[in-house]
């Protein structure tokens, strides 16, 4: 699994063990995975790595 893979397995296995104990500071560690998730999608659909190339484009 990636680095991103396992935080968000990470960040579900919270959220599953919040909705069994409905404790604060379990859903307060998920909330901040969350954060950690989101941040992570936020700076990949900035990036620009997906090249892509006009094979038609004539010079």
């Amino acid at each position: 699994m990636t680095d991103f893979e396992l935080l968000v397995k990470k960040m579900r296995d919270k959220q599953v063990d919040y909705f069994k104990t409905r404790s604060p500071e379990v859903l307060r560690e998920a909330k901040q995975l969350e954060y950690e998730v989101d941040k992570h999608l936020t700076a990949a659909a900035s990036r620009d790595d997906n090249l892509t190339f006009d094979f038609m484009k004539r010079n």
